[in-house]
């Protein structure tokens, strides 16, 4: 599939609108130093800066992810479902900033020969928790996702280290949760495919929730 405009731009794509990013609540630590109740611009300075940041529950309550539970989506600061994600028009809800908490069962990575840095493409479900074996079973509908770095954004030097560790997390995050073994959490923003109006949510990384 091919990814509408603004995801290679770095803007928004056509028919996109106006979006209020999600309040979340992030901790960061940075030489010896907390910092709490972070945005996720603010995370990203520190974490880029050499901090480490956790993301804790959102701002307002909503409840904390956990493993066996299902997943779920932050927009706007309102906790909704997949279904409902899913039921709106792609084309009319791009470029909106998106929390998002589910479980894959596989993920496909591009050859790194054919993108600028790295790519993984994969789905996620909410999941029904199987208890005789630990995991999430798959359910529907599921969310596609990407994961790019982005050509528009200044990342520490030097480059080509830089993208190598964030592959390297991804891939390490998404091995481990493969088969439903472990809660994910993507923070990017809502899309659609150019060739198929169909949704998608871009970030560059992928998070492990233990």
């Amino acid at each position: 599939m091919k990814l509408a405009t603004w995801l290679a731009a770095g803007s928004t794509a056509l028919g996109a609108i106006a979006f209020s990013p999600a309040s979340l609540a992030n901790d960061c630590r940075l030489r010896g130093v907390t910092f709490s109740n972070l945005s996720n611009e603010q995370a990203a300075a520190l974490s880029s800066s050499g901090g480490s940041c956790a993301s804790g529950a959102p701002a307002g309550g909503a409840e904390a992810a956990r493993f066996s539970e299902k997943g779920f989506i932050l927009l706007g600061g309102k906790k909704i479902d997949y279904l409902e994600l899913a039921s709106e028009n792609a084309l009319r809800n791009s470029g909106k900033e998106i929390v998002i908490y589910g479980y894959l069962s596989h993920f496909r990575e591009t050859e790194p020969n054919k993108v600028w840095g790295y790519r993984f493409d994969f789905e996620l479900f909410e999941g029904n928790w199987l208890s005789g074996i630990q995991i999430m079973n798959r359910t529907n509908p599921e969310i596609d996702i990407v994961i790019v770095p982005s050509r528009t954004k200044t990342y520490p030097e030097p480059l080509v280290d830089t993208l190598d560790q964030m592959r390297r997390a991804s891939f390490r995050a998404l091995t481990m949760a493969t088969g439903g073994k472990a809660l994910v959490k993507i923070t990017g923003r809502t899309g659609a495919f150019s060739n198929t109006g169909k949704l998608f949510i871009s970030a560059e990384t992928a998070e492990i929730i233990r």
